[in-house]
């Protein structure tokens, strides 16, 4: 391997994306030191009450082979099989993610992930992490920063000869770049973490083998289930207006807002109410970044550059992918950092943006169309065509089961739409719709 002429590299943010960056780095040779704002996570008992589970996909799991950690992810995770639709009335409709149990997700906690990250990185003898401290300035003229001590306020000047940001949606380092290229939405809803201790009467078969979903128009649940048997929740309701965060701000309109739209889990109302009360309210962002680099000097990676809304569970498999390829990337061209850090935006840009719109608009799924019977009959139709053409792909089975990137998963898919439509499909889903709502009705009476 070609050496690189400049090899100390800095990693702002110890997270996900930081952490396994820097196992690739070290692994090329490079010094890198990692500064990470928060505590050391591993000794850490604090909580933040947010973003406590994730979803590993074969498109996040590549990255992590690569390094020789993705059989040690999967034996702490929990492989869902399918989505869990809880009703109103609190009758349950299962739905298969693929054409057989091998397409299957894994629900992972980030404390997990991210401890079994540090740990590898911090096997490396060329690798620095420092804890507690605040990157609060950096120049791009001299690629210096400005470091804080979050508990002594002492401040350190640090100098590398690259420094990749990696330190999520609010980092100081791409406002330096060029505050103009960047662009922020944010939706009207947000979003508390909650604890299950399990589900009320149900088969743990069940339980421990689906992602748990309330789609309701006043507030969407959503639900993975852990190795104890608990589940990590998230709820999802607007900030403000009737029954939002602005007007649920009492022990008993929370207890009668779970009670009202989610009875099958009324049990644990308590549980649930506590959890509300006391973890803090989350907001979902989405950033798009026009220059992804400076010259040779910095290059962002993972939500410093691309957040988006977490609809598809595709965040922390996008940004592993996003270490790949920048390490590919570096080792092409290691002594010309700027055509590097170039060739690996042009390589991830126009796929993480298309991800951005298909998070956003997968919530709307989640929350109004996984009931609806033409999308049903839809992928019903995709899979048993499928079977018969093995390159007719549903795109969720793109996204969620492969690693094709994203642009290119949504253009196949929309020419297999395409060619659908001039065979006559669309009547054939018509057709299908109006027999699985013939059997909702006959199972109903």
């Amino acid at each position: 391997m070609k050496t690189v002429k400049r090899t100390k590299i800095i990693i702002v943010g110890a997270g996900l994306g930081g952490s396994l960056m820097g196992i690739y780095l070290a692994r090329s040779g490079h010094n890198v030191v990692v500064i990470e704002r928060r505590s050391d996570l591993r000794t850490s008992k604090k909580s933040e009450g947010r973003s406590i589970n994730m979803t590993l996909s074969p498109r996040g799991l590549v990255p992590l082979e690569k390094v020789g950690l993705a059989s040690m992810m999967l034996s702490y995770a929990v492989p869902l099989k399918g989505r869990m639709i809880h009703e109103e009335d609190s009758a349950l409709i299962s739905q298969k993610y693929g054409k057989n149990d091998h397409e299957v997700l894994y629900s992972i906690k980030r404390t997990v992930v991210n401890s079994i990250l540090l740990n590898t990185l911090q096997v490396h003898q060329n690798v620095h992490v420092l804890f507690n401290e605040q990157c609060i300035s950096v120049s791009k003229r001299t690629n210096k920063l400005v470091i804080k001590n979050t508990r002594t306020g002492k401040l350190k000047h640090l100098s590398a000869d690259v420094i990749i940001r990696a330190d999520g949606s609010n980092s100081i380092i791409r406002k330096t770049l060029n505050p103009s290229d960047v662009k922020e939405e944010t939706m009207e809803w947000g979003y508390k973490e909650l604890v299950l201790p399990n589900l009320p009467n149900s088969d743990d078969s069940i339980q421990q083998t689906s992602l748990h979903i309330w789609p309701r128009k006043k507030g969407l649940l959503l639900a993975l289930p852990n190795k104890d048997q608990s589940l990590t929740c998230t709820l999802v309701i607007p900030f403000v207006g009737p029954e939002s965060f602005e007007t649920l701000n009492s022990k008993n309109n929370i207890r009668d807002f779970i009670i009202k739209y989610y009875p099958d889990i009324s049990e644990h109302v308590s549980t649930l109410t506590k959890n509300f009360l006391r973890n803090p309210v989350g907001s979902f962002l989405t950033i798009r970044t026009l220059h992804w680099y400076f010259k040779n000097k910095i290059v962002l990676l993972g939500d410093a550059v691309h957040a988006v809304f977490p609809f598809y569970g595709q965040g922390m498999n996008a940004t592993f992918e996003d270490c790949a390829i920048l390490s590919d990337c570096m080792d092409r061209y290691p002594n010309d950092l700027h055509s590097a850090f170039k060739m690996y935006q042009l390589k991830r840009k126009i796929h993480t943006d298309m991800l951005s719109c298909l998070s956003r608009k997968n919530f709307y799924e989640l929350r109004d169309g996984v009931r609806s019977l033409r999308l049903l009959a839809k992928r019903e139709i995709d899979i048993s065509i499928n079977k018969i053409i093995p390159t007719w792909l549903p795109l969720y089975t793109m996204i969620a089961h492969t690693s094709i990137p994203y642009a290119d998963a949504v253009k196949r898919a929309e020419r297999q739409d395409n060619l659908g439509k001039r065979l006559g499909l669309d009547l054939l889903i018509g057709l299908k719709a109006a027999q699985l709502w013939m059997r909702d009705v006959v199972n109903k009476r």
